[in-house]
């Protein structure tokens, strides 16, 4: 994922979102994605709160070139 706040792909402007959430213990978190509208963003984040399930541990990242 870009750090950028706004990626433009197939001449469509992408901008970065945040979903927040809070822990159990009180603790704020942050996991930005993109989105190409803030109703877009929202559309994403009810899909993942529906349909989200847990996937494996992240052992490595790599950066591809």
């Amino acid at each position: 994922m870009s750090d950028k706040p706004v990626v433009n792909i197939d001449n469509r402007n992408w901008y970065m979102f945040d979903l927040k959430y809070t822990d159990c213990d009180g603790r704020s978190f942050a996991i930005p994605f993109y989105a190409i509208s803030r109703y877009h963003a929202a559309c994403i984040v009810d899909d993942i709160r529906n349909t989200a399930t847990l996937g494996d541990q992240t052992v490595e990242i790599l950066k591809l070139d």
